[in-house]
């Protein structure tokens, strides 16, 4: 929302809180179609090792020489379409459950293609997860590369993130596949609004640690961002799936249902949020009022607010949101003096 645009949204908030089913296999054919005698329909449909088909899966269309040039989802069909052009190449990139896996495609082939990724863990609907301890990944990781790394933290403390940036690169050439080094390095690239780098470094977390629920939860950020709501909450809820929780997760859940008037479960989430270990920054307690001032919850959203001023201060980059904080306020002791005098 614009009252908490540049508050902690760049991603620093999150430094310090940092089942397999077999071979999936994407069946791609290409047809002309009416549409244009320059391009064609790419079609195409993610299905497992058995040949069911796998919905949910994110397939992007990549720009031979990079870029993000359209994003689908899988339906429970499996199935997905572009619009690509005869006489171009690109690049094809699945994302099944956190396996990433890329194939190159030229716009004027008829032959179906095939690309194949090693793993798939599909979301767990049990609800006695075993929350993750140090992950295989971390562990793999060099001493300099681990020193470097904390000497970036120390320095984004310090607000000097060019050595930050520098650092983060030297624990990536240490530990050239070490996911939490990336996530870091995404985490900067968000800082300065590069878009492009940030996802395809958190697209390297994950690919390295597909359990990196961080990672996770800063694509989703990224689609919002960027005006992708289907994709963030893909990612935020494959982030969900992870346990422990850490509040980065909820926020985003709750920042992300609030815009798209989903009143009710931005509140659950903004709560969870704050009752956190560790608890998640005031701007959460402003979502969760927002959301329960939506919902009429009059005491609910008093509360918040209040709390949330409070908490605030005077924190120079919350001013905005303070004041629209205390104008709610206002709408609602004016609204109790109409109930208590009609």
């Amino acid at each position: 929302m614009s009252a908490l645009q540049g508050v902690w949204r760049g991603g620093v908030g999150f430094l310090g809180v940092v089942g397999t089913v077999g071979l999936l296999s994407i069946a791609i054919s290409s047809q002309v179609k009416p549409q244009t005698m320059a391009q064609r329909q790419l079609d195409g449909v993610v299905e497992g090792a058995d040949g069911s088909p796998v919905g949910g899966a994110v397939v992007e269309l990549h720009g031979w020489s990079g870029g993000t040039l359209a994003s689908a989802v899988t339906g429970a069909d499996g199935r997905f379409s572009f619009l690509v052009g005869q006489a171009e190449h690109y690049q094809l990139q699945l994302d099944a459950g956190g396996a990433v896996s890329t194939t190159d495609v030229d716009g004027s082939t008829s032959r179906s293609l095939t690309l194949r990724t090693d793993t798939y863990t599909a979301p767990s609907s049990s609800a006695h997860r075993t929350p993750p301890t140090v992950s295989l990944n971390d562990l793999e990781a060099p001493a300099r590369a681990k020193s470097k790394f904390n000497q970036a933290q120390k320095a984004i403390q310090k607000s000097d993130f060019k050595k930050a940036w520098d650092l983060v690169n030297q624990a990536i050439s240490a530990a050239p596949n070490w996911g939490r080094a990336y996530l870091l390095r995404g985490v900067l690239s968000m800082q300065l609004h590069n878009y492009a780098p940030a996802k395809s470094d958190f697209d390297t977390a994950v690919q390295q640690d597909p359990k990196n629920a961080m990672a996770l939860t800063e694509l989703g950020k990224l689609y919002a961002t960027t005006g992708d709501a289907t994709l963030s909450e893909l990612y935020l809820h494959r982030a969900l799936q992870i346990e422990p929780v850490l509040w980065p997760t909820y926020f985003e859940m709750a920042d992300l249902d609030l815009h798209r008037g989903k009143f009710s479960e931005a509140y659950t989430m903004a709560e969870a949020a704050v009752n956190s270990n560790p608890p998640a920054p005031s701007a959460a307690r402003f979502v969760a009022a927002e959301a329960a001032f939506h919902l009429q919850r009059w005491p609910e959203a008093r509360l918040e607010y209040q709390a949330f001023i409070t908490e605030a201060g005077k924190t120079p980059s919350l001013a905005n949101a303070v004041g629209v904080a205390q104008s709610q306020l206002a709408k609602l002791q004016a609204t109790a003096a109409v109930v208590d005098h009609p």
